[in-house]
């Protein structure tokens, strides 16, 4: 059904290359929504860190302390905070170079003037000439199956991140905080998880790589990833005009082992980053909560995914 699928796309000619803008600008919609804080940060006396007053440490563990005071640290200011803007941005760029490859590709269609011909010879891989570099992302820039899959993901990690806002309202904050008025939230998506939220993330974090970064027909793994292969064996080897080492995408193909390996490596970033701040957040609730909260976990097993966390 898939090869049947794909190979229908066939049937839009010339425009098929404008068939990835819609899939891409609703991965760009998934991964900004879900690293885009829905509220301005807690004020300073509603932080956890705050609240919960320093913590007496023997000199034992004091070293312990420290290693944990610092990954509590980076985690909260460095992967909360920086990394979310950085990437966004990133994405932003990605996503532009798509949509103008895509409207070349659809109008024009023999690219001759100066300016587009510097713009591709600056954007793909060094090892064509301007001609052939032209054949070759007509070829490969084209809708993919990882495109759709890793769209899906990101999609639906930004609805339901979104779902999360609406159901926290001014409560859910990119820090661990507990609000003036803070309630226990039971209902949407937290009727299923205790922390859909950083599902969400996940889903559009993994989504947003295969569609844009890892995923067949993308920019970046069609030029941006030779041109950086080029870079460096020119750099270690002294050859300047290294192969390629990609077909282009003229046939179904899933690419299954990197697809399967950015999602083990999603959930095992799931359980490293957002794992120790997932347990946390549950000590400050069932702190604030008590007998609610507990009650709230028995209906509730699973906090990240279902099945393993």
């Amino acid at each position: 059904m898939l090869s049947e699928l794909y190979g229908s796309l066939r049937v839009f000619g010339p425009y098929r290359p404008l068939l990835r803008l819609p899939f891409t600008l609703a991965t760009l919609w998934g991964i900004h929504t879900s690293m885009s804080p829905p509220t301005p940060p807690p004020a300073e006396d509603e932080l956890e860190e705050k609240r919960s007053g320093p913590q007496k440490t023997s000199p034992s563990n004091k070293k312990a302390k420290t290693d944990n005071g610092f990954m509590v640290r980076f985690r909260e200011g460095i992967l909360l905070k920086l990394l979310p803007l950085v990437v966004k941005r990133i994405f932003h760029v990605f996503v532009s170079i798509e949509l103008a490859f895509a409207l070349l590709q659809v109008f024009n269609s023999n690219p001759s003037s100066p300016s587009t011909r510097r713009f591709i010879k600056f954007l793909t891989p060094a090892t064509h000439s301007s001609v052939d570099r032209w054949t070759y992302i007509t070829d490969v820039l084209q809708p993919t199956p990882q495109l759709i899959l890793g769209t899906v993901l990101a999609l639906s990690g930004g609805l339901i991140r979104r779902a999360c806002y609406a159901a926290m309202r001014e409560m859910f904050t990119f820090e661990l905080s507990i609000r003036k008025e803070h309630k226990l939230v039971t209902w949407g998506p937290y009727a299923y998880l205790r922390h859909p939220g950083y599902t969400a993330a996940i889903m559009a974090g993994s989504g947003t790589l295969l569609a844009l970064v890892v995923g067949r027909g993308s920019w970046s793994r069609e030029c941006l990833w030779p041109m950086i292969a080029s870079a460096f064996r020119t750099l270690f080897s002294g050859n300047q005009t290294p192969p390629l080492g990609l077909e282009p995408v003229r046939t179904l193909d899933f690419d299954m082992p990197v697809t399967i390996s950015v999602l083990i490596n999603a959930i095992f970033l799931a359980l490293v980053i957002f794992g120790p701040r997932a347990r946390k957040e549950d000590e400050m609730m069932e702190r604030e909560f008590g007998n609610d909260w507990r009650n709230w976990r028995k209906r509730v097993r699973w906090g990240l995914l279902w099945g393993v966390y």
